[in-house]
């Protein structure tokens, strides 16, 4: 008798699969990955229950993109973009729970490294012949799937796969992306502190503040606060330092017309940031590199705040450590809309749910047997 396939496997397949195939860059398949809800919803209506995921993480972004759905009038396709690239995958997500499937995430890791290497040694790329600097952030393998490959390590890291987590992390770190790198050691430090302190800094309150304090940050790194310190003791110009984001970050904030209490209730609209730094700086194509700062201009201060609680208040607490670690990601990159990296995430904290439930069956099927063992019956 053959055994029954999971849709969420076949979802789960098929954006591997669509990802390869957008990576070979051809015109025509280019984009082959934005076709996931299409694909997502014929497989959802094949497979009978409809049921819906509404776990925390899934519905912050989902409600992030349906709130946002009237910054589109006036038309604006910088708003029609943001919009979709966050309905691809929130909507896959809200579908689909993955808990539903065991995925093997050293699997996962060997797939995003070949993947990895694939992108890094095809693409046109002005640093081929560049050696390896953290500082200077050059490496001829420099490539985006540094930031799921490094959760991915974490992961195996955390559930004590160590040799195929440093394998993971390995070419994570050739891979090179310094706040991966960066989240990847922070993450690991919290998780290693007493559980009293631990679960402290893990709280939803907790994490709500740290990304205002990250957003309050930026604005200050924007404005030249930390100039002088970092002239003194890095010797290099915070613009450098910070690979050309201290510009973009000014620019964003002088276009916009940033102060809080005119952004404490509404922003300026999804999208508007990159129409925005596209006048400003005259430009067709630009990104801020920074989530969290796009989100407080394009949302405003409130609705900020209860997207980023809604995202971190998931009930286990390493989902908690993976959501803190998209916090660091979003401070400095614009991974909301890269899907290799927010379908990793959310597949990561699918498998933690999953952990979690397996758990807590074993520990009650010990608890029922020690019951049964000592003669305790209904």
């Amino acid at each position: 008798m053959r055994q029954r396939v999971e849709p969420e496997t076949i979802v789960y397949v098929s954006f591997l699969a669509l990802l390869a195939v957008a990576l070979t860059g051809l015109p025509a398949v280019r984009y082959a990955v934005y076709v996931m809800p299409l694909l997502a919803l014929i497989v959802w209506l094949a497979a009978k229950p409809f049921t819906l995921n509404l776990s925390r993480d899934v519905l912050a972004f989902f409600l992030l993109a349906t709130l946002s759905l009237p910054s589109m009038f006036p038309w604006d396709f910088n708003t029609f973009k943001k919009i979709y690239f966050v309905y691809v995958f929130a909507s896959v997500f809200l579908l689909f729970d993955f808990a539903n499937i065991q995925m093997d995430m050293r699997k996962l890791a060997l797939a995003l490294i070949v993947l990895g290497l694939f992108n890094a040694l095809t693409r046109d790329s002005a640093v081929a012949d560049a050696g390896f600097s953290v500082i200077q952030s050059q490496s001829r393998f420099e490539t985006t799937f540094a930031f799921p490959l490094t959760m991915v390590a974490l992961y195996l890291t955390l559930t004590r796969r160590y040799v195929a987590s440093a394998i993971a992390l390995f070419f994570a770190v050739i891979f090179l992306k310094r706040i991966a790198i960066f989240a990847f050691v922070a993450a690991l430090l919290i998780w290693f502190l007493p559980k009293r302190v631990r679960r402290l800094l893990l709280s939803p309150v907790s994490l709500s503040l740290l990304a205002g304090v990250v957003v309050i940050l930026s604005i200050s790194f924007a404005n030249g606060v930390f100039d002088s310190w970092i002239f003194e003791n890095l010797a290099i110009a915070p613009n450098d330092l910070s690979k050309g984001r201290q510009v973009l970050w000014s620019s964003a904030l002088s276009a916009s017309d940033f102060s809080l209490p005119n952004y404490l209730f509404f922003g300026g609209g999804i999208g508007s940031v990159v129409t925005n730094l596209q006048s400003e700086l005259d430009v067709d194509r630009v990104l801020l590199h920074n989530d969290l700062l796009t989100l407080l201009l394009e949302t405003g201060a409130i609705p900020y705040f209860l997207f980023i609680y809604l995202l971190v208040s998931v009930k286990e607490e390493m989902g908690r450590l993976f959501a803190m670690f998209m916090l660091i990601l979003f401070s400095t990159d614009n991974v909301m809309i890269y899907q290799h990296v927010m379908f990793v995430y959310f597949f990561i904290q699918a498998r933690i749910r999953r952990d979690q439930l397996v758990m807590s069956r074993r520990d009650l099927a010990v608890r029922q047997e020690r019951l049964l063992s000592a003669g305790v019956t209904d």
